[in-house]
Order: structure tokens, then sequence, then C-alpha cells
């Protein structure tokens, strides 16, 4: 994982979620609890020499976790911030 997990610092109208975004419905299920309008999506796996070392594990996170954010977001018509 990595990163600040730590939700202080956002402000009342946002929420935090750390979930595996290859596991499409713990996407969903963070996603569809709050309903948000917009999502920021800031998950990748971005170390190019492991990348190409697990390819599939890099392909999964940053491919179909991608995706799964965005189909979540299409089935409530929040729009997407991909960073």
């Amino acid at each position: 994982a990595g990163g600040n997990t730590d939700p202080s610092f956002l402000d009342a109208y946002a929420r935090w979620f750390c979930v595996n975004i290859t596991d499409a419905s713990a996407i969903k299920n963070a996603i569809f609890s709050f309903h948000p309008d917009i999502v920021v999506h800031l998950a990748a796996w971005s170390k190019p020499n492991e990348c190409e070392v697990q390819k599939d594990k890099c392909h999964a996170v940053n491919v179909l976790g991608t995706q799964n954010i965005v189909e979540a977001c299409m089935a409530i018509d929040a729009k997407l911030v991909f960073m």
C-alpha cells in the first residue's frame, strides 16, 4: 500500500477509502456507500523496474483496478479524476 492513509487532512465533505482496487466488490462497496459526485483516483503501481518483473500484478493494479473504479463511477454517474 504505502502513502498517507491518515484521513485527518480531509474536510467534512470528503471520504478517504483504502481498499484493494483489484477487488471489484470492495471498490463498488466503497463508492456506493458514499455515492460521491467526484472520485479522485490516485492508486497505481509506479515502480517501473518492479512492473517489468511482475507484469501480471502491475496490469491487475494499473489496468484492471482502474477499470473497477471507472465502472463503479459510471454506475452512479460520478465524475472521475484520474491522476
